[in-house]
């Protein structure tokens, strides 16, 4: 069972902040709340690493492949904006 808990301190250094902050975000619901033996919290190193990756699918951009399939109207250019080029500009 040893190495399977982690304690405020632990987190805190794993985190790279201050105990106070870890209370900030169990607050805040930016990681899940501790269970309590006596008067320790203890973080289950599983169940937050679970819930880290479920933040990180939450947080991350959509593959292209999804955007690519999007139904996103084209831009509009007012009809006779853009004049297309000649090759002789293209060559240059």
């Amino acid at each position: 069972m040893k190495g399977e808990y982690l304690t405020r301190e632990q987190l805190a250094s794993l985190f790279h902040c201050t105990t106070r902050t870890i209370h900030n975000y169990v607050k805040s619901g930016a990681i899940p709340s501790p269970m309590k033996l006596g008067r320790r919290q203890l973080w289950h190193r599983t169940d937050l690493i679970a819930f880290i990756e479920a933040q990180q699918a939450v947080l991350e951009p959509p593959a292209p492949a999804a955007i690519a399939g999007a139904d996103v109207p084209a831009a509009r250019l007012p009809v006779g904006s853009v004049e297309p080029m000649t090759s002789a500009e293209s060559s240059n």
